[in-house]
């Protein structure tokens, strides 16, 4: 099965900084990373999206 992963580059709207992330579901992880659930990047929220790429892969991200 082959599925869509996205790559993308976060900019934190307090600050000057940035996140690179990997998912395969940005709307969620936008979501639940703007409300504070992930622990790396809770403290820089709320986060906007500078880039994002999305590409295929067989490769399962865990």
């Amino acid at each position: 099965m082959t599925d869509f992963h996205c790559v993308s580059i976060l900019h934190s709207k307090c600050g000057r900084h940035h996140y690179v992330g990997l998912t395969q579901d940005r709307t969620a992880r936008m979501k639940k990373r703007n409300e504070g659930g992930v622990p790396r990047t809770a403290k820089f929220k709320p986060w906007t999206i500078e880039t994002a790429i999305a590409f295929r892969s067989d490769f399962p991200l865990e």
